[in-house]
């Protein structure tokens, strides 16, 4: 079919009206429309498109194409506000002028290219905005320690009942519809349903019940698995848990035996929990979970997830270096010769959760592990911003520039309607038990700082010098008040909030009511090149002052610096200096790890026709089903669809049912 007409402009105001004519026959009430009925308010993008999704009409969270859409726009919205958070972004211009800065913008300086990270950050699921939240982690785990527990929970919703009674009530679907194409048609509603569920779990079982032991901090992550649904992996740290080189090998044993376990009960005793593991933690390994291991020149296959697991009359601790060398568990639970491909379980989260989970011990003195699951629980997909900046043509001003590397790496970014719908519903990707305010701690002449809107800079006088917005590290801690003036600026961060402005015109602080955890940069001082930066920000966080200028004196070196005043037994400095000194050997303790891994030729360099991937391990079982599927005419030629039908087992039902139903729904 040839097609001639000209494309419909994306910034058409009313184009969701023009894109979908079934959801809108009337041609009007889009997300343009003028609403009489509130004159004082406007709904903005996404009240709106909440208003859609949620909405007593089922069509349009039901039209997938739809939802797509409206997260397209949200996410080239994202990607606006981090081009102008980009562009307001600059680094070490103390002392211009406004006409200065004005001149900077107008001929497009490459110091406003700044930092592509800065542009991506606000865009969820991007590396960007990953590397923000390992940062965060990690400043929880230089002040709480290592975690104690590593617990993941994947969904089951193609056997949920409550999942399918309240999928046919909110849609009005007949009982004749099976659970898969009700899941298939609505995503936004499963995904809502599974998100309320893990959010009461986790309260009530997890924290307030303390099934685990108590919780004193704790970081959750949510992530789709294939590109579909959802899953969480949680860091929890556990009071008074013992740590691996730290505490006795017989208290570690104890409180690990104690939560997690691979025994497969006794069916006519525990029917239930019998049938519960046998259903999903039972692991079988497929393609999908199948790596090839080079070692030496040649390559062994392995099970990514280490099963099956060793037979064993008792629990045992291994020496934690040598495990994470040779890609081992750094523990091995008893377990007899029918469990050694049951994935580690609480039972009583088991029974109460009803679906797949893993629950790992992890708490040990080097952080090496630790220093792994960091990146695991905070990974993303992989970005090639800073290479795309030299493919997108120079002619083009900054903004178009930058645009364009946005929308290269967006279009090569898979997303499943799952994800979509929570980034249209506002879900969040990711908690913790605290919050982490960023400290920038750079060195005034690298230190990067917001300037004031270029509309409000053109009506300024041109020699004026206050073009930066007021921030806490130049403005708000220098000028607090007398009382406070002995309180660093760690402190000030961590313990006091803005409250008002007093008779005298000065601004008042007040105590928050639960501490902050400020988090900054952690250099190297083994690297030249940080070293400075590295003492720098222990006495710019821990040494009280009004001037910054006063903290190093004349000729002094950073490090000079440094121990002068370490030795004057400033409050605080020595414990964070002890906390990243452990930070940094547990990065060390890593590398060398994965080096001897590569010496020894233990490498998992994969064959071509192995795909990496990093999610849960139940879904290699769905992966197998599904080549089972695709073998089965082979095996059996002469059998009609209804006898191939019947010939399914669960797993391979379920996807057929899926893809039926999708198929039921394009006629």
């Amino acid at each position: 079919m040839n097609v001639k007409e000209a494309p419909i402009d994306n910034r058409q105001e009313h184009l969701d009206l023009l894109c979908f004519p079934t959801l809108f026959p009337t041609g009007q009430y889009g997300e343009h429309n003028s609403r009489q009925s509130y004159p004082a308010q406007t709904l903005s993008f996404s009240e709106y498109i909440k208003s859609r999704l949620l909405n007593k009409d089922s069509r349009f969270r039901r039209n997938h194409s739809y939802c797509l859409h409206y997260y397209g726009l949200k996410i080239n919205k994202a990607l606006k506000t981090g081009i102008y958070n980009l562009l307001k972004t600059s680094r070490g211009n103390v002392g211009q002028t406004v006409a200065e800065i004005l001149e900077k913008i107008n001929v497009l300086d490459e110091e406003f290219e700044g930092n592509l990270s800065t542009m991506l950050a606000p865009i969820r699921g991007t590396n960007q905005y990953w590397f923000r939240v390992k940062g965060e982690v990690k400043a929880m785990i230089a002040e709480y320690g290592s975690p104690t527990l590593f617990l993941t929970l994947s969904s089951a919703e193609y056997d949920s009942a409550d999942i399918a009674q309240y999928l046919r009530k909110v849609n009005n679907a007949p009982q004749s519809y099976s659970i898969s194409r009700l899941c298939t048609e609505d995503p936004v509603s499963v995904s809502r349903q599974f998100s309320y569920k893990f959010k009461d779990f986790f309260n009530i079982v997890i924290l307030q019940r303390g099934v685990l032991g108590k919780v004193e901090q704790y970081y959750v992550k949510k992530e789709y698995q294939m590109r579909g649904a959802p899953h969480y992996h949680i860091l929890l740290w556990i009071e008074n848990a013992p740590i691996v080189g730290i505490d006795c090998p017989e208290e570690v044993c104890s409180f690990i035996q104690d939560r997690i376990t691979c025994h497969i009960p006794d069916s006519n005793t525990s029917p239930d929990l019998n049938f519960l593991v046998t259903k999903y933690q039972m692991h079988k390994c497929s393609k999908y979970c199948k790596r090839n291991i080079k070692v030496g020149k040649t390559y062994v296959s392995r099970c990514r997830f280490d099963f099956p697991r060793p037979v064993r009359d008792s629990i045992c601790i291994n020496d934690v270096e040598n495990s994470l060398k040779s890609c081992n568990k750094i523990y091995y639970l008893k377990r007899n010769e029918k469990e050694v491909r049951v994935n580690d379980y609480n039972p009583l989260l088991l029974k109460l959760w009803r679906a797949n989970m893993d629950l790992h011990y992890i708490a040990e003195r080097s952080l090496s592990l630790t220093e792994y699951v960091t990146g695991y629980v905070t990974k993303a997909e992989k970005s090639h911003a800073q290479d795309l900046w030299d493919e997108v043509s120079s002619c083009d001003n900054i903004y178009s520039r930058l645009w364009k590397i946005g929308q290269k790496l967006l279009r090569a970014k898979e997303v499943g309607l799952y994800e979509a719908s929570d980034l249209l519903l506002g879900e969040s990707f990711y908690m913790k038990s605290v919050t982490v305010q960023y400290v920038n701690v750079y060195l005034p002449h690298k230190r990067s700082r917001k300037i004031k809107n270029y509309s409000y800079l053109t009506k300024m006088d041109r020699s004026s010098k206050d073009i930066f917005n007021p921030s806490i590290i130049e403005d708000f801690y220098p000028t607090r008040p007398n009382n406070m003036e002995d309180v660093s600026l760690y402190e000030f961060v961590a313990n006091y909030k803005f409250d008002k402005i007093g008779e005298n015109g000065e601004r008042e602080y007040k105590l928050r009511s639960k501490p902050v955890l400020p988090n900054h940069r952690k250099f190297n001082p083994m690297q030249e090149a940080e070293r400075d930066d590295f003492y720098y920000s222990l006495i710019f966080l821990f040494v009280p002052f009004r001037d910054e200028s006063t903290l190093v004196m004349e000729g002094e070196t950073m490090e000079e610096a440094f121990r002068r005043h370490r030795e004057a037994s400033i409050h605080g400095i020595e414990n964070h200096f002890n906390k990243l000194q452990k930070l940094l050997e547990a990065e060390r303790n890593w590398k060398k790890i994965v080096d001897a891994r590569n010496k020894a030729g233990f490498t998992e360099e994969e064959l071509p026709d192995n795909k990496e991937d990093d999610e849960p391990q139940l879904l290699g079982e769905i992966m197998e089903a599904v080549a089972d599927i695709a073998d089965m005419h082979i095996n059996v030629p002469n059998l009609t669809l209804e006898q191939r039908e019947a010939m399914l087992n669960v797993d391979q039902k379920t996807i057929f049912d899926k893809i039926k139903s999708h198929l039921l729904s394009q006629k």
